[in-house]
């Protein structure tokens, strides 16, 4: 048979049967779609967190829960793993030789209250370390004080649009503001500041990480960033701090550590 006979008779094969070319044509194109669809969203998602870590410079390793298991998914993103986080583990990394700053973070949902006014709030708890490390400048009164990770402490600092929300016709310097059930001294604003890891800065309360354990009851941090003294030890500072708390085969998987440029590993 001739070429030009196969194309005559596919072409009219496909003619007689419109409905059945229409739905194959059709099934297709949205495979094809998915399939695009899917890629995008991976990449611009694989782009976003690129550009998220960027912002905290190219010296900082973010340490998340590890999982119960050695193999296999991605490590917990909602700060509730099988092996959580710790003070403990905090103050073992700051006695790494390279390890510049550790900040810990916890990060939680509440109802405040303040000035007869009540909005959710975003609420963070965190050390001095955190505003520097973000670029994030105080506008009233000054940042929380440096911690020994141990003690509690009534303060908060608060976002610029938090301050607008509850304290709309005066200063909230030295006004109280009450977080789930408990009470808190604000002693800072923030200026107004953009989205940094998914989270809009001028909406935040800003309290000392073991206030924050209290208030929401839980010794499991969300999150770890350690800030290293230059970008040369950061191989290096890895693999040690996957050592600090993996020294048998029951704690490999303690640790899920990355760093901005290279995918990170679970252990």
């Amino acid at each position: 048979m001739r070429l030009i006979d196969k194309l005559t008779f596919s072409f009219q094969l496909y003619t007689r049967q419109r409905f059945k070319t229409v739905m194959t044509l059709l099934a297709v194109s949205i495979g094809v779609m998915s399939v695009v669809l899917l890629t995008g969203l991976s990449d611009g998602a694989r782009q976003y967190v690129l550009r998220e870590f960027s912002l905290l410079g190219k010296e900082t390793l973010v340490v998340l829960p590890g999982r119960k298991e050695t193999e296999g998914g991605i490590p917990p993103l909602t700060g509730e793993g099988t092996r959580d986080l710790t003070l403990e583990d905090a103050k073992a990394l700051y006695q790494l030789s390279d390890v510049k700053e550790v900040i810990p973070i916890i990060a939680g949902l509440t109802q405040g209250n303040a000035n007869g006014l009540s909005r959710e709030l975003m609420v963070m708890g965190a050390n001095n370390f955190l505003l520097p490390l973000f670029g994030i400048p105080i506008r009233l009164g000054h940042n929380l004080p440096e911690s020994d990770l141990a003690s509690y402490e009534p303060i908060a600092v608060i976002g610029d649009q938090v301050a607008k929300d509850l304290f709309p016709n005066k200063s909230p310097l030295g006004e109280w503001l009450k977080l789930g059930d408990r009470r808190f001294r604000i002693i800072g604003v923030l200026e107004p500041a953009g989205i940094n890891f998914g989270t809009n800065m001028s909406d935040i309360v800003l309290i000392p990480v073991v206030s924050a354990q209290s208030l929401f009851n839980t010794p499991g941090l969300f999150r770890m960033i350690i800030k290293l003294k230059s970008e040369e030890v950061i191989e290096p500072c890895q693999d040690r701090c996957r050592k600090s708390y993996c020294r048998t085969p029951r704690w490999r998987a303690r640790y899920h550590v990355s760093y901005p440029g290279r995918p990170a590993e679970i252990f």
